[in-house]
Parts: structure tokens; sequence; C-alpha cells
């Protein structure tokens, strides 16, 4: 399985830079699944607009920032006398909503988190009060409630 140095020192530079790229773009071929973050967003959205709760307002008010951070970054970037896009798209949201610049930062890391796990950070209630389960979510137990309701008696058992 391993090869012997010799045989490495005949492949020159150029050759193992353009294996390098070609390999990059195999990758990237193979991982094209491009995630849009406004469809990710959206689809929270139609969860948190079913649960009113004082933590649905506020998952609802930072996934409105993200989804508004997204759309204005896009003229930022064209935008050619714009330095920093993304620096300046956020601190516009934080003013737009009355925030500092904790909240422009935070609008980025939420976008960033969305679109690698589908959903926002846990808050710090939710990490230091240990489990956080399905019956937290307060449409899942409405479903639960509703199945075992539709059940006969007698038919489900603890076993």
């Amino acid at each position: 399985m391993t090869e012997d140095p010799e045989s490495l020192k005949d492949i020159n530079e150029p050759d193992l830079a353009k294996a390098a790229v070609s390999a990059c773009e195999w990758f990237d071929e193979e991982c094209d699944m491009a995630v849009d973050v406004l469809d990710i967003i959206k689809g929270c959205l139609k969860v948190v607009k079913k649960v009113h709760t004082l933590w649905a307002f506020k998952v609802f008010t930072q996934l409105t920032a993200v989804m508004q951070y997204v759309k204005l970054r896009e003229p930022y970037h064209k935008n050619l006398c714009c330095t920093k896009p993304c620096l300046n798209a956020s601190l516009a949201i934080a003013r737009r909503v009355g925030k500092d610049q904790y909240y422009a930062h935070q609008v980025r890391t939420n976008e960033r988190y969305l679109l690698k796990h589908g959903r926002l950070p846990p808050s710090k209630r939710e990490l230091s009060g240990g489990q956080y389960t399905l019956l937290d979510n307060q449409v899942i137990l409405l479903g639960v409630r509703k199945y075992l309701a539709a059940q006969g008696l007698g038919t489900i058992t603890p076993r």
C-alpha cells in the first residue's frame, strides 16, 4: 500500500498540481448538491409559524433577519465600491432591527449554521438543560396526543 519515496520523486510538481486540481473538481461534481439558504429558512419558518410561544417569536425574528441579510448581501456583492459586502449587509440589517454589532455577527453565524445543519443553533437554555427531546416540540407533542386519542382502549401497552 505504501509507495517508496523513489517512485514519488518521478512525479514532477506540475503533474501533482494538475492531479490535485482534477481531484478537487471531481469532489465538487460529487458534492454538487447546492443547498439554498432561503429554502432552508422557508422550511424552518413553516414549522415556527405553527407554534405560538415566545421561543417561536425569537426564532421567527432570527430567521427573518437571516433571510433579509441573504437578500441584501447580493446587491452589496455587485457593488464594486463595497469592500466588505457581508459585513456591511449584516450591519445594515442590525441597524434596521435596532440592534448592535453583536446582532450583526449573530446573523452571519446563524446563516453559516443554517447551511451546515439546516436549523438554528440551540439556545443556551437547551444546551444547559440537558437533552433536547422531540416531546419538547409542541407540534410533535400534539401529533402524539392525536395518535394516542385515535387508538382504541387497550391496544397500546407499555410493553
